[in-house]
C-alpha cells in the first residue's frame, strides 16, 4: 500500500551503522521505518547540554574535524534542531556516520558564544558536551545605585549582563559585617531592600551575583546614607464632608504628605466614637461614617498619621444628618409609581416618567399634574423637589384636598398655597411667585429677588411650628428664604394633613416641567438658609457673597411712588434689622421688618400699605432702620420719600 498521508518524519542512526536512517509516521496507513544500508562505517552520538538544560541548546553547531585537527579540514557538522517536520521530534543526540575514522575532533558553539572543543573522541559512543561546565566567565556588573532611602530603609539596585543570583554586603565600613539573605532567583536586574538602618547613618555596601556555572562577581564599595529621621506631622487642609444622608456621610480631607486616615465623632466634641484605622497611606483621604441617626448634629475631627509615626488631628467640626424620610421618589422606576402618586384624570394630562424624571405635560388649556397618594401633616417638616427644566407656569403645590379630574390641578380647592416657578416672556431668567387661596380669594407676591434661574433650580416648602416658608436654591447647597409667613390656610393649621402637588400649566405653549428627586423630610429647621424676606413684603438678595465694607442706605426708587418703591441696603456684617415706615406725626405704619439679616446687599421694599393691609394715604413718609451688629456695631438711619395716590 505505501506510505499514505504522512504527517510526521525524525532521524536517527538507528542500527550505529554510520548513516542516517529515518521514521515515518502516517494518518491513513502503518508507520515506516527506512533503514540507510549503504554504509557501514563508524559513527559518533553527541548529546548536548546548555546552561538552559537539554532545549537550550538547540541552534548550536557541532562540527567534526579528523582527531588534532580541530579548525581545520571539516569533516562534517549538525546544527541541534527540535524537530523535523510536522508531529515529528528528533532523537535530541546529534548522530554523525565517522567513515573509516576511528577517531575526531569535536568543536560545539552554542548560541551565548561558549565553544567547548573534546579531542582525540574515539568513534562509536555517545559524549555530552556540557557548555554549563565550560562557562568560566563572570557576570558582569553595571548601574550599581541606592534608592528609595529612608531613616530605617534602603533599597539597592543593580544590572548583570547575564542571569544571575542576588546579594549585597553592608556596615558602617569596608568591613561590612551583614549581608542580605542570598536571592537564589537569577535574573539580570537586581533589587535588595535593606532594613532595621539607623537614621541619619552612613553606610558601605558591595553587590555581589554568582551565575549558573558559579562564577562569582563582587562590584566595589559604594556609600549611602538614611535619611534624618521625620517628626513633622502631616498638615490637614480642605476637611469637609459630602454625601450626607439620614445615617451617613462621608469625611473628605488633604494631607502634604502619604498618611493614614481616621475620623473620630459624636455628639458633642468629646466624640466618643472613632472610624476603623485605614493604615493605607495617600494624601487624599476619603472616610464614610455610617449608622448615624438622622436629623442629628455630629461633632467630627480628622486624624493622619505618616510613616514616620507623626500624628496630625484637626481642629472641631459639625455636620447635621438629613431628617427621615417621610416620602421620597426619584423616579427611576420607569413609570409613575401608584402607590407614591395619584395622577389627574382629565383629558389634557400627559404626565408621565421618563428617563428617570417625571415630565408634566398638558393638552390644551388644562394642566399636567400629580398629587401624594397620602396626606402628611404638615408641622416641621420639608418638601423638596429638583426641577431640571423650569417651564414658563410650573408649581409645587400643597393642599388638604384636591379632585382628581380637575383639569388645573388643585387650583379650584378650596384653600391652598402653590410655589411656581414661571416666566412672563419668551427668553431670558426664570421668575418665583408665591400664591395662596384663603377665603376664597386668590392672591400672591413675586418673589425672585436677586436669584438668577437660567435652568436647574431647587424648590422646598419649609414648615417650622407656626409659619411656612417657601425657599429656593441653585445648587441644593445654599438656599434663599424668598417668603415665608404664620400658616394660614382658611380652617387648617399645621399639624393637619396635606397633599403635595406638582404641576404645569399649558405646556403646549408655555413648555414642559421637568422634575426630580421628590421628598417629605420630617424637620423644619433653617439651618443654613439665608433670609430673603419677611411678613409678605418681598425682598431680594444678591448671590455675591462679597460683605461691603460699610453700612449704606439709598434713596427709594421711584420716589414719588404709586405703587410700591425699593431701597437699596449694604449691610458689612451679620446681624439684626428693624425697619419701620412712619407718618409725620411719628406713628409707626408699618413694620416691614424685625429679623436677623446675612452680610451683604439687599433691597427693601414697600408696597404702600400699613400693617392693616390698607393701602396708606398720600404724604410723605419716613423709613427708619436700626441695625445692630454682631461685633456690637449700631447704625441708626432714615430716609424720606413720598407716595402720590
Amino acid at each position: 500500500a505505501g506510505i499514505n498521508d504522512p504527517r510526521a518524519i525524525g532521524f536517527a542512526d538507528i542500527d550505529n551503522d554510520g548513516d542516517l536512517d529515518f521514521a515515518v509516521g502516517c494518518k491513513r496507513s502503518r508507520n515506516w521505518l527506512v533503514r540507510n544500508n549503504f554504509n557501514d562505517g563508524n559513527w559518533l552520538k553527541v548529546r548536548l547540554v546548555s546552561p538552559q538544560g537539554v532545549a537550550g541548546a538547540f541552534g548550536a553547531k557541532t562540527r567534526i574535524y579528523p582527531a588534532g585537527q580541530a579548525g581545520g579540514a571539516l569533516v562534517t557538522w549538525r546544527e541541534a534542531r527540535s524537530g523535523a517536520g510536522y508531529l515529528g521530534q528528533d532523537d535530541p543526540v546529534l548522530h554523525f556516520g565517522l567513515g573509516a575514522l576511528d577517531s575526531v575532533d569535536v568543536v560545539v558553539t552554542f548560541l551565548d558564544g561558549t565553544q567547548v572543543t573534546a579531542a582525540n573522541v574515539t568513534a562509536g559512543q555517545t559524549i555530552v558536551i556540557d557548555g554549563v561546565i565550560a562557562d568560566t566567565t563572570k557576570p558582569v556588573l553595571s548601574n550599581v545605585a541606592a534608592a528609595n532611602l529612608t531613616g530605617a530603609t534602603a533599597q539597592i539596585l543593580w544590572n548583570t549582563s547575564e542571569i544571575s543570583d542576588s546579594q549585597v554586603e553592608y556596615g558602617l565600613t569596608t568591613n561590612y559585617g551583614v549581608s542580605s539573605p542570598l536571592n537564589s532567583v537569577r535574573v539580570t536586574a537586581h533589587n535588595v531592600a535593606l532594613s532595621g538602618l539607623t537614621a541619619n547613618t552612613t553606610y558601605h555596601y558591595r553587590v555581589k551575583s554568582k551565575d549558573r556555572a558559579g562564577n562569582l562577581v563582587v562590584s566595589g564599595d559604594f556609600t549611602f546614607t538614611t535619611a534624618t529621621p521625620d517628626a513633622t506631622p502631616p498638615v490637614i487642609s480642605n476637611v469637609a464632608t459630602s454625601n450626607i444622608t439620614s445615617s451617613s456621610v462621608q469625611i473628605n480631607w488633604n494631607t502634604n504628605e502619604a498618611s493614614d486616615s481616621q475620623v473620630e465623632y459624636g455628639l458633642t466634641n468629646s466624640y466618643g466614637s472613632s472610624s476603623p484605622l485605614d493604615a493605607n497611606l495617600t494624601t487624599t483621604h476619603n472616610v464614610t461614617l455610617s449608622g448615624l441617626s438622622a436629623g442629628t448634629t455630629y461633632h467630627y475631627r480628622v486624624k493622619s498619621k505618616d510613616a514616620a509615626g507623626n500624628l496630625a488631628t484637626s481642629g472641631d467640626f459639625t455636620f447635621t444628618t438629613l431628617a427621615s424620610a417621610l416620602f421620597a421618589d426619584d423616579f427611576n422606576s420607569g413609570s409613575l409609581d401608584a402607590n407614591k402618586w395619584t395622577r389627574g384624570t382629565n383629558a389634557g394630562n400627559q404626565t408621565g416618567v421618563a428617563g428617570g424624571q417625571l415630565e408634566l405635560r398638558s393638552q390644551g388649556g388644562e394642566s399636567g399634574w400629580v398629587i401624594t397618594k397620602q396626606a402628611f401633616a404638615a408641622r416641621n417638616t420639608t418638601i423638596t423637589v429638583k426641577v431640571t427644566q423650569p417651564n414658563d407656569d410650573g408649581a409645587l403645590g400643597i393642599s388638604p384636598t384636591f379632585n382628581q379630574s380637575a383639569t388645573t390641578g388643585v387650583y379650584n380647592q378650596a384653600t391652598w398655597y402653590r410655589f411656581y416657578i414661571y416666566r412672563d416672556q419668551a427668553s431670558g431668567p426664570y421668575l418665583l411667585y408665591v400664591q395662596w387661596k384663603k377665603n376664597g380669594a386668590v392672591d400672591g407676591v413675586e418673589v425672585t429677588g436677586n436669584l438668577n434661574i437660567t435652568g436647574q433650580v431647587y424648590l422646598r416648602l419649609r414648615c417650622d411650628d407656626t409659619r411656612i416658608h417657601f425657599e429656593a436654591s441653585l445648587d441644593g447647597a445654599t438656599w434663599f428664604d424668598t417668603y415665608n409667613e404664620p400658616f394660614s390656610l382658611t380652617g387648617y393649621t399645621l399639624a393637619n394633613s396635606f397633599y403635595y402637588e406638582l404641576a404645569a400649566y399649558r405646556t403646549s405653549t408655555k413648555g414642559m416641567l421637568r422634575v426630580d428627586d421628590f421628598s417629605i423630610l420630617t424637620g423644619g429647621s433653617a439651618s443654613g438658609v439665608i433670609a430673603m424676606n419677611h411678613l409678605a413684603k418681598p425682598r431680594s438678595v444678591s448671590l455675591s457673597f462679597a460683605a461691603p465694607e460699610s453700612f449704606a442706605l439709598s434713596q427709594n426708587y421711584p420716589n414719588p411712588f404709586n405703587i410700591d418703591t425699593r431701597f437699596n441696603l449694604a449691610l458689612p456684617e451679620n446681624g439684626r434689622l428693624q425697619a419701620s415706615i412712619y407718618n409725620l406725626q411719628g406713628q409707626e405704619v408699618m413694620r416691614l421688618h424685625d429679623d436677623y439679616f446675612s452680610a451683604g446687599y439687599h433691597v427693601i421694599r414697600w408696597q404702600g400699605a400699613n400693617d392693616a393691609g390698607q393701602t396708606a394715604s398720600s404724604g410723605i413718609y419716613i423709613l427708619r432702620l436700626i441695625f445692630e451688629g454682631q461685633s456690637g456695631r449700631r447704625e441708626v438711619m432714615t430716609t424720606r420719600m413720598t407716595l402720590l395716590k
